[in-house]
């Protein structure tokens, strides 16, 4: 699983992103481990490891997965979190200028814009991921600095990380400043740009 976090204001914007990826074999009781794994039952990767042992589950724990990125020619983040099945792959992904953001999902390469807003914290992730990233968000002060949203998701991160084994300690952080420009325009050309280089199409 994953957990990719953000801030967008009038005073910049911020994504952070794990860089775990959990590979599940065929042989035992997935279902039971990625139940437990993603309920919040299993906290750290010493308890991953003994109980996939336990279920008779192979797993394969990668911390170097890149969730986010800078689409250059526009200044906007991005964040990506993938889902796969037997049947298909899907993917969430958020666009993010200063105060501004997009939301999508892609599934059998089509693409539709499923949210759009102005200021806000964002997190993608598993529910109990996305419930500790939120504890922490929702007792702070909103952010006057960007480096204050920074240290913020950071922290929400390392919470996160600290009580489920599904999030990487390890994660990265990008930021963008406040933009001029026609910010709305720039989120749907990065998707855009997305969506022409990956071959998919709007739906």
């Amino acid at each position: 699983m994953t957990l990719v976090v953000a801030f967008t204001g009038r005073i910049g914007a911020v994504i952070c992103g794990d860089r775990r990826e959990i590979r599940f074999y065929e042989g035992g009781d997935v279902e039971t481990l990625e139940r437990e794994l993603y309920n919040g039952m299993i906290r750290t990767d010493n308890e991953l490891i003994k109980r996939a042992s336990t279920l008779g589950v192979p797993i394969e724990i990668r911390d170097d997965k890149n969730k986010i990125s800078l689409s250059g020619d526009y200044g906007v983040l991005v964040g990506v979190v993938t889902s796969r099945s037997a049947e298909i792959e899907q993917q969430r992904r958020m666009y993010l200028a200063p105060g501004r953001y997009l939301i999508a999902e892609v599934a059998d390469a089509g693409v539709r814009i499923t949210k759009t807003g102005e200021s806000a914290f964002l997190a993608f992730g598993s529910a109990v991921a996305k419930k500790i990233c939120y504890d922490v968000l929702n007792r702070a002060k909103q952010p006057k600095k960007l480096s204050d949203a920074v240290t913020l998701l950071m922290r929400a991160m390392e919470s996160v990380s600290q009580k489920t084994a599904s999030v990487s300690r390890a994660y990265d952080v990008m930021q963008t400043p406040p933009l001029p420009g026609d910010l709305e325009k720039s989120l749907r050309k990065a998707l855009l740009q997305d969506v022409g280089e990956n071959c998919w199409s709007m739906v």
